[in-house]
């Protein structure tokens, strides 16, 4: 009996290899017909087909869908924009995207001193009190001194590294001056708070914050540990913060 079992597997070994050089395979891809022989000593594992299976038995090898619909246990919560108790922090951010932006706008009031390529967008009221990240809102990166601007410049890398800085310190953080249209910096020229014409605030790359309690030099440490690359003015109680790209230091 087990004579004819082995024949039988090389019978059928054999009609493989034949099966091949047929298909135009040279010994079967990368078996040998030797290996294929003794593979008629291996023993013979069987594979149940399913379609050979009673259809009870088939319906336990398909996976079962979840019925979102019909199923008490999930929960399906739509978003709504008026939730401000939204468990995903990020779907309730303003998205630069949603605000229109302006181009060939005038030039002499709201032009970019530092060519950031920074868009200018238009501000709307409603939009002031969003936040554009977890800890800020539009309406202190548009506003200089308490003093908002009906158009601004927005820089995606100044906000997400003052919500970075922000993490770092543990502290809120108060935005003393944000965007500055050129007209506003002139009028700080003209009563000589600053003598800077291409102030990086006229190209949304820079804000003056300061921490309720912290020395500017110490917020400047940590500033500078987090953005090698940037331009950092030291006061006694604050700091300018821009995103030039290259480094830079001074006080006040």
């Amino acid at each position: 009996m087990i004579d004819i079992y082995k024949t039988l597997r090389t019978a059928a070994a054999t009609a493989l290899i034949g099966c091949a050089s047929l298909a135009g395979l040279n010994s079967c891809g990368d078996y040998r017909p030797e290996q294929l022989e003794n593979y008629a000593d291996t023993p013979l594992r069987i594979r149940p087909n399913p379609t050979s299976m009673p259809s009870n038995q088939q319906k336990k090898l398909i996976p079962r869908l979840p019925d979102f619909n019909n199923d008490p246990k999930i929960k399906i919560t739509k978003y709504n924009r008026k939730d401000q108790k939204f468990d995903d922090v990020d779907s309730r951010l303003l998205r630069l995207s949603e605000l229109e932006y302006v181009s060939n706008f005038d030039q002499h009031i709201y032009s970019d001193p530092n060519n950031s390529g920074n868009r200018l967008f238009r501000i709307r009221k409603k939009d002031l009190d969003r936040k554009v990240s977890e800890h800020f809102t539009l309406r202190e990166l548009v506003s200089s001194s308490g003093e908002l601007s009906e158009y601004a410049r927005l820089d995606p890398e100044l906000i997400s590294g003052l919500e970075k800085l922000r993490q770092e310190v543990g502290k809120p953080i108060r935005v003393n001056s944000g965007y500055r249209s050129k007209a506003r910096q002139y009028s700080l020229i003209s009563k000589n708070k600053t003598n800077a014409k291409k102030s990086r605030h006229c190209s949304g790359e820079a804000v003056d914050i300061f921490v309720k309690g912290m020395r500017g030099k110490d917020l400047a440490i940590i500033a500078r540990e987090l953005f090698p690359k940037a331009g950092i003015g030291r006061g006694k109680n604050f700091i300018h913060l821009d995103f030039r790209r290259y480094r830079a230091d001074w006080r006040y």
